[in-house]
């Protein structure tokens, strides 16, 4: 399948969904859920017109973090119960959403605004292994 030129609003809602895999269908989640989302994954990524959002990649990677946003809020109502001499451990849909979601918004993280590295030099003032190559050479240190 050749990956999307652009999308509009109802094709990056369907690819919200599918996005989720088997958990849209677990949380009866269908592309309805993600209309809203929709919007949040715009605003993250600086526009206010889908046809503006011309970095497939990028738009991919922040509906991702929405979908799964979504899927998390949608959860959270899973709790663990005991029934019918049953123990059902529902939470750990939430854990899981959990790993996923920050394995999303790893991937993402690039496209954000915030996003930087930066190198420079630490100096410890009381580190004992700190010590001044040329005080040495001189004979002081």
């Amino acid at each position: 399948m050749t990956l999307p030129a652009a999308y509009n609003e109802a094709t990056l809602a369907n690819y919200m969904v599918t996005s989720l895999g088997a958990i849209a269908p677990t949380l009866g989640l269908l592309d309805e859920a993600m209309y809203e989302a929709v919007n949040d994954v715009l605003s993250a990524y600086g526009v206010t017109d889908i046809a503006a959002a011309t970095d497939v990649t990028k738009l991919r990677a922040l509906a991702k973090v929405a979908a799964l946003g979504v899927a998390q809020t949608t959860a959270a109502t899973y709790y663990d119960f005991s029934a019918d001499g049953g123990d059902y451990k529902r939470s750990q849909v939430m854990a899981q959403l959990a790993t996923l979601l920050m394995n999303a918004e790893t991937a993402a993280f690039v496209y954000t605004p915030n996003y930087g590295l930066e190198i420079g030099t630490v100096i410890y003032v009381d580190d004992p292994y700190n010590w001044d190559i040329e005080q040495e050479a001189e004979g002081v240190g």
